[in-house]
């Protein structure tokens, strides 16, 4: 071996070792007993005070105590690889290694996991925080779904019949959806309550079918009235999918059909209560309209719908709700004059909120 080869050795040999001596278990008094060699080290001492192997003065001493423990340099010569070279070629940098139960120290080129957000709270309809018993009574709204199966159960017998009538569907569908939609935040009982998310969603669906005449209208818009009538006849309907309860108006009631219902009910009232004598005599129906007219103006001044968020939208709205509230108490003192008052206040105010908002 040249002396370069054996100087470098040499430092290898040293960095290791001071490495390994920093490291638990690997002292002096390692419990590992040393393994035993057939080196004369008084041959070695001789040698290396002769200089008869070419190594300078410097060269490292090996030494054997009283126990037979040998080391260079004072360096317990257990620490030292046997052919440090061809180590650190096969292992590179030398790791220490971490006792059990020793927490590994973290590395900080190492990103971290971003913890996942707490799931927000879902978020209650604004249906539900509406005191709908005190807008439209649950009797009001049974009766006005009742009325709607009357008319679908003979429009929906033929193709003939539902060519004269399919334009009314929508609005009946419509309707009929919206107040389901009601009915899940009511606090009232009705005897389909408990699928009134699946009747909004048939129904919903009826409305949309009749699109046009003919016998694909008639025999789409026939299915959903099936369904309808397997949730009235206390029966689980077939569907699609499973209706979502917690669904805004705008996503199963669209707007224009809700207020051709919203039509019919004021021309109604407008038409059959010019004077007091014929006020009387229609006094259940007119109640019955208004509250419909009343209920489905609330409904269109939910937020889901466009332009339903404007201040200028919401006054309309708000007003409309105070004439419907005049007109019912109207109703109940049968007094003509202040019912009539409401029903100019609807007229003023359909006719601004349209100038604004219907084009």
């Amino acid at each position: 071996m040249s002396i370069r080869h054996y100087d470098i050795s040499f430092k290898i040999t040293v960095l290791l070792s001071a490495i390994l001596l920093t490291l638990p278990g690997c002292n002096g008094g390692s419990d590992v007993e040393p393994e035993t060699t057939t080196t004369d080290t008084s041959s070695s001492d001789s040698a290396t005070d002769s200089g008869n192997n070419g190594m300078s003065a410097g060269a490292p001493k090996t030494a054997t105590d009283s126990q037979g423990r040998k080391s260079i340099d004072g360096i317990p010569y257990d620490v030292f690889f046997d052919d440090p070279l061809a180590v650190v070629a096969q292992q590179g940098t030398v790791a220490p290694s971490v006792p059990t139960g020793t927490p590994s120290v973290a590395n900080n080129d190492t990103p971290t996991e971003t913890p996942e957000p707490e799931p927000m709270p879902k978020e209650e309809p604004k249906a539900a925080t509406i005191k709908w018993d005190n807008i439209i009574p649950m009797e009001y709204l049974d009766n006005e779904i009742k009325s709607i199966r009357n008319f679908l159960t003979p429009t929906l017998q033929s193709v003939g019949a539902y060519n004269r009538e399919y334009k009314q569907i929508p609005m009946h569908g419509n309707t009929m959806a919206a107040l389901a939609q009601v009915a899940l935040a009511h606090p009232g009982d009705a005897l389909w309550k408990d699928q009134a998310a699946a009747l909004r969603d048939i129904s919903y669906n009826m409305g949309s079918s009749a699109d046009a005449p003919g016998r694909a209208g008639f025999e789409a818009s026939s299915v959903q009235f099936e369904n309808l009538l397997q949730i009235f006849n206390g029966s689980e309907p077939t569907l699609e999918e499973e209706p979502d309860p917690n669904l805004a108006f705008a996503d199963k009631a669209d707007r224009g059909p809700l207020m051709r219902r919203m039509e019919v009910a004021f021309n109604w009232l407008s038409s059959n209560t010019p004077t007091p004598a014929a006020f009387v005599d229609v006094k259940d129906k007119a109640m019955h309209e208004t509250i419909i007219l009343g209920a489905l103006t609330q409904i269109v001044a939910d937020e889901s719908y466009l332009f339903a968020d404007e201040p200028d939208y919401k006054n309309h709205i708000n007003e409309m709700m105070a004439a419907v509230e005049q007109m019912r108490k109207g109703i109940d003192d049968g007094n003509h004059e202040i019912f009539r008052e409401g029903v100019s206040t609807i007229t003023k105010k359909c006719a601004e909120c349209h100038t604004d908002y219907k084009e």
